[in-house]
């Protein structure tokens, strides 16, 4: 709770700091005139220190994308090789880009209904090392120190935005995006299929290889062979582990009333995605951990939650879909002007 409240006071400090070269300036320019400006973004600069610090947040993120979805290891040619027509490289640019205005989107709204003054790169940077400071300073005369000593310019900067957008969203709740019980019953019936309902069971099996065993690239190419296998009509069970040692064959089930935790949980993928087959039907999952076929076998009748007993959960559904929806709106609307300059000139040598 100390360092909770102790990074909201800096929050504070942050939402109302003049500075005449703010992020959320009024003047729009439709033109680079500097040539350290990376991108303009409704007429607002991002300089290449910004824009270089924004796109090294999404390394590892494409790092793994490529990996689960094309099978691309790391290598010297990684990010100037091109899959599906693109090339990492291209990637995460373009990542950077829609997250920039992602959060340009964000500070405007926040600006104009009074949650922020003024958000600038520069006076952020030294608030976090100012944050820094003072814990550490704090930890050097014996006093105690919650958490972690210092944190990291990318874990502070996620902090503070994630902050604005829940003040954000907690203000237009309460104003732009309030619905009455009987436009929001209508609503629920509207989403209860995809949102609100679920399957007391679910039973199926999975096959695969754990990378940890077995390289990626020899996981996918023997999972490929076990697919070939299936197709030819020999079914999906143990007997495969004598042909393939390292692979491992079992049987699952799911009951709702067992919860399943982390985004990243393989179970969690697994379940989501045999939810989406037919009885007797497989698919080739990739996941961090491994690669894998599954079949499903069993799906008990979907039933609903009663609209009493989630109101609350329909409410919410409700209020961040018309914010998303409304984020997107500022996004389609925002002009953005490329330093093709120095656009064209980015390598992995920027940023490795």
């Amino acid at each position: 709770m100390k360092v909770l409240k102790h990074s909201l006071i800096l929050l504070g400090i942050l939402f109302f700091f003049n500075s005449c070269n703010s992020e959320l300036g009024s003047t729009k320019k439709n033109k680079i005139e500097d040539k350290s400006v990376t991108l303009l973004i409704d007429g607002h600069e991002i300089k290449w220190e910004q824009y270089l610090f924004h796109l090294k947040k999404n390394i590892a993120f494409t790092y793994n994308h490529f990996y689960l979805n094309f099978g691309l290891e790391n290598s010297n040619k990684f990010w100037e090789t091109t899959i599906d027509g693109i090339t990492p490289l291209d990637y995460i640019k373009t990542k950077t880009e829609n997250q920039l205005m992602e959060t340009r989107a964000i500070l405007k709204l926040a600006k104009e209904n009074n949650i922020i003054n003024h958000f600038n790169f520069e006076n952020f940077k030294i608030l976090w090392q100012d944050y820094n400071k003072s814990r550490t300073q704090k930890n050097s005369n014996g006093q105690i120190i919650y958490g972690a000593i210092t944190i990291d310019m990318f874990s502070y900067h996620n902090y503070l935005i994630s902050n604005i957008k829940l003040r954000l969203k907690e203000k237009l709740a309460k104003t732009q995006f309030k619905i009455d019980g009987k436009l929001l019953k209508e609503y629920y019936e509207i989403i209860k299929s995809k949102q609100f309902s679920y399957n007391e069971k679910i039973e199926g099996v999975v096959f695969g290889f754990n990378h940890s065993k077995l390289p990626n690239n020899l996981a996918v190419k023997r999972i490929q062979e076990v697919k070939n296998y299936l197709k030819k009509g020999f079914s999906l069970n143990n007997s495969l582990e004598k042909k393939y040692p390292l692979g491992e064959y079992k049987k699952i089930v799911f009951h709702d009333s067992i919860p399943i935790f982390g985004e990243d949980n393989p179970d969690k993928i697994i379940r989501e995605s045999l939810l989406k087959l037919n009885i007797g039907e497989f698919k080739v999952l990739k996941a961090q951990e491994g690669t894998f076929i599954i079949r499903l076998d069993y799906l008990s009748n979907k039933k609903y939650y009663p609209y009493e007993k989630v109101k609350k959960q329909v409410l919410n559904y409700y209020q961040n879909s018309e914010f998303d929806m409304l984020i997107k709106h500022i996004i389609k609307n925002t002009r953005l002007v490329i330093n093709k300059e120095i656009y064209n000139s980015i390598s992995k040598d920027n940023f490795l």
